[in-house]
């Protein structure tokens, strides 16, 4: 797993491994990873979170587009909704023109079939996210729009976190088309997000699914599916 996916962590192996019912500590992964000459990482993560979300997290979303410049040096934006609670990606939107009405229409779709709503939604200081749209959501579904302070990212990090994850996993690592293209292959990444990619905050179980299986080795075998057009690599146990 780890030659074939340079950037994992032992944690994000260890996840990895409880999906095909293979339970190990992250001790000991790190064991396996430093006698094959896998030393471990550097990279450090902030922690740093407001109380707010720590407070209201099991009732917030959050909100946020990011750019990809496409084959044709066209900008698009994608607009991502995230549970803060269960971690599911509950839309991923991409449009040209990301408008007031295109972003209004998005959120209507997006509570159409939803059962229960947000009491919060948390987004940056863009210029989109403006007085109009915390009036809307409001008067529409009562729910509040909370505005980060300026420059501190760190404010609204799990859909930062998401940002980051989407450009390693996919936008850094293939070339777009056109909208049709660039959603399309949104989707999948999606779909795999959240029903097949382990969260190490949610115990190293997807948004949406757990991996609770073990296996017997004399009679299982693992397999490894591309997905993502080959750029995510997803283990699974044969049928």
């Amino acid at each position: 797993m780890k030659r074939n996916n340079p950037r994992w962590g032992a944690r994000r192996i260890k996840g990895e491994l409880r999906k095909i019912g293979i339970i190990l500590s992250k001790s000991s992964v790190c064991n396996i990873l430093n006698d094959s000459d896998f030393p471990p990482s550097t990279r450090k993560f902030d922690e740093t979170w407001i109380p707010f979300l720590k407070s209201h997290a099991k009732r917030a979303f959050a909100c946020d587009f990011i750019t990809v410049e496409t084959a044709f040096l066209r900008r698009l934006y994608i607009f991502a909704l995230l549970d803060i609670n269960t971690r599911e990606i509950v839309a991923a939107r991409v449009t040209r023109n990301p408008t007031a009405n295109w972003l209004e229409q998005a959120f209507r779709t997006c509570f159409l079939c939803r059962e229960v709503l947000p009491d919060f939604i948390v987004s940056d200081r863009d210029g989109i996210f403006g007085d109009w749209l915390g009036r809307f959501l409001l008067d529409f579904y009562g729910t509040r729009l909370y505005r980060t302070p300026p420059r501190s990212p760190n404010c609204n990090a799990f859909i930062e976190r998401w940002n980051r994850t989407i450009r390693e996993d996919l936008l850094d690592h293939r070339i777009f088309f056109g909208r049709r293209d660039l959603q399309q292959v949104v989707d999948e990444y999606g779909a795999y997000y959240n029903e097949r990619r382990p969260h190490q905050s949610l115990d190293l179980n997807a948004p949406i699914q757990k991996f609770d299986s073990k296996i017997n080795f004399d009679s299982k075998k693992i397999c490894r599916n591309r997905i993502v057009d080959g750029l995510v690599l997803d283990y699974r146990l044969a049928a």
